[in-house]
C-alpha cells in the first residue's frame, strides 16, 4: 500500500471549516529597519518591571480535570468478609490502640487496613497459605512498642485460625 503525499490545505479551504488559521509570525515579518531592535528596546528592566507568574489560589486544572487536592477522596465500600478480617484483627487490641501515641496509632491503623486487604485477597485464592496469612499479622502487630515476641506470636495464631474459619 502506498502512501499519498500529504496535501497541506488552503488558508481559505480552513476558514470555509471554521478553523483559524496558524501562522508563524516570525515567518511573516520582514527584516526591515524599522523592525529591527534599538537601543531602547535592548534596556534591562528594571527589578520592579519583573514579574513572575501569579499564583492563585484556583485549583489546578489540566484538561478540564481538577486536581486531587480539591476532589475528595473516593473509596470502595469495604466488602462483608473484609470487614469480618478487621473485626478478628481488632479483637482484643482497643486498650493497647489507644495507649498509643497519635503518630503510632495511625501508622497501625493505615498498616492494619492494608493488611486485612491483603488477608481478603489470600482467602479468595484456590490454594490458602495460612503461614502467609500468619506473617502477614505478625508484622503487623510487631508495631506496637514493648510487646512480649511470644505474646505477638500466639495472638497472630489466635487470629490466623479465625480467619482461616470464614474460608471454611
Amino acid at each position: 500500500m502506498a502512501l499519498l503525499p500529504f496535501k497541506k490545505p488552503k488558508i481559505s479551504e480552513i476558514e470555509k471549516l471554521g478553523w483559524q488559521a496558524e501562522t508563524n509570525p516570525a515567518a511573516d515579518k520582514v527584516e526591515s529597519p524599522e523592525l529591527l531592535p534599538t537601543k531602547e528596546s535592548q534596556e534591562q528592566p528594571s527589578l520592579g518591571q519583573i514579574r513572575g507568574p501569579e499564583v492563585t489560589n484556583q485549583p489546578i486544572s489540566a484538561g478540564g480535570l481538577v486536581s486531587k487536592r480539591t476532589m475528595p477522596v473516593m473509596r470502595p465500600a469495604k466488602s462483608d468478609e473484609l470487614k469480618h478480617i478487621e473485626s478478628i484483627l481488632e479483637e482484643d487490641l482497643k486498650d493497647i490502640y489507644f495507649s498509643l501515641e497519635p503518630r503510632l496509632q495511625e501508622k497501625f491503623k493505615n498498616q492494619g487496613e492494608q493488611t486485612a486487604a491483603k488477608i481478603e485477597t489470600i482467602l479468595f485464592q484456590t490454594k490458602v497459605k495460612a503461614k502467609s496469612i500468619f506473617k502477614l499479622i505478625f508484622s503487623w502487630l510487631k508495631i506496637i512498642p514493648g510487646i512480649n515476641k511470644f505474646f505477638i506470636r500466639q495472638a497472630a495464631k489466635i487470629k490466623t485460625s479465625r480467619i482461616l474459619q470464614i474460608k471454611k
